[in-house]
C-alpha cells in the first residue's frame, strides 16, 4: 500500500484560530435565518459547516456565534451541542484523486485516544479535535510525520 507523500506542502497541517462548536439540529426544522446569515456574512477567516441530510442537520460554526444564536434563555435549542473544539485543517488544495488521507490523520488520533470529528471541503480536509486533547493531538500527528506551518 502506497503511503502518502507528508512532505507535499499541500499536506501541511495548522489550527484554524477560531475555538469551535458542533451542534445537531433536528431535521424536521428550517435552518434559522440568523444561521443562514452568519455564513452570508462571515468573514474571511470564519468556519461555518451546515450538512443536512434525511437524519439530522449538523452544524460547525464558531463557539462565539453558538452563544449568539442559542444563549441560554432561547426558546429553541440544539438537539446535541459539543464543543469547544480546535480545528486542524490541511493546508490544501489537494487533489481529489487523492485517497487516505482522512485515514492517515485520524489513525496516530485514534492510537492517541484524540476524539475526532471531520469535515471536508472541495479543496481540503478538517478535524476538529476536542480543545483539551489540543496537545496531545498535535503531538501524535507530528510523531507520524505529519508537519504544521510555523
Amino acid at each position: 500500500m502506497a503511503t502518502l507523500d507528508l512532505s507535499n506542502p499541500a499536506l501541511e497541517l495548522s489550527f484554524l484560530p477560531t475555538q469551535l462548536s458542533v451542534i445537531q439540529l433536528a431535521p424536521s426544522r428550517a435552518i434559522p435565518p440568523k444561521l443562514v446569515e452568519a455564513v452570508t456574512s462571515a468573514g474571511p477567516d470564519d468556519f461555518v459547516s451546515i450538512t443536512r441530510c434525511p437524519d439530522e442537520i449538523s452544524v460547525i460554526l464558531a463557539t462565539t456565534l453558538l452563544d449568539e444564536l442559542y444563549p441560554p434563555t432561547a426558546k429553541e435549542q440544539p438537539v446535541e451541542s459539543l464543543g469547544p473544539w480546535v480545528a486542524v485543517k490541511v493546508k490544501g488544495p489537494m487533489d481529489l484523486s487523492l485517497t487516505g488521507i482522512l485515514h492517515e490523520l485520524s489513525r496516530p488520533l485514534k492510537t492517541a485516544s484524540v476524539p475526532i470529528f471531520a469535515s471536508s471541503t472541495w479543496n481540503t480536509d478538517y478535524v476538529l479535535i476536542e480543545e483539551r486533547h489540543k496537545g496531545a493531538g498535535r503531538a501524535a500527528l507530528e510523531e507520524a510525520g505529519w508537519k504544521f506551518a510555523a
